[in-house]
């Protein structure tokens, strides 16, 4: 998107698991445009949730591919850390590293400098 208001899918199937509370970043040097999709909460294995409202948090499912609700109470996911980088405006995707120097997290910040 140009303007944050209308987009434009350039990809029908991304290299990476569906993930939330990832970090995208964008870098620019000496004109090369690159994405970088980073860390966040893997959905590949599913989750598991329980229901909140049974004393003791009980568990109810275990879900697969699709992402339980985001952000419901009680329900664990698995953070990673890997990191996969675009130099097309995201049409396609390769795997930077599959275990990044830091630990696994998710909803974190990217600082980025103009100055490179």
């Amino acid at each position: 998107s140009t303007d944050g208001l209308s987009w434009t899918s350039v990809t029908t199937a991304a290299a990476w698991t569906p993930r939330f509370e990832h970090g995208l970043i964008k870098q620019i040097v000496r004109g090369q445009k690159t994405l970088f999709l980073t860390a966040g909460i893997s959905c590949s294995a599913g989750c598991i949730r329980y229901n909140t409202n049974l004393a003791g948090c009980q568990f109810i499912a275990s879900t697969k591919p699709s992402c339980c609700v985001q952000y419901q109470d009680c329900a664990e996911y698995t953070a990673v850390n890997d990191v996969y980088k675009s130099t097309d405006n995201g049409a396609s995707w390769q795997l930077a590293t599959a275990s990044a120097a830091w630990s696994p997290r998710a909803s974190f910040g990217f600082a980025a400098d103009h100055n490179g």
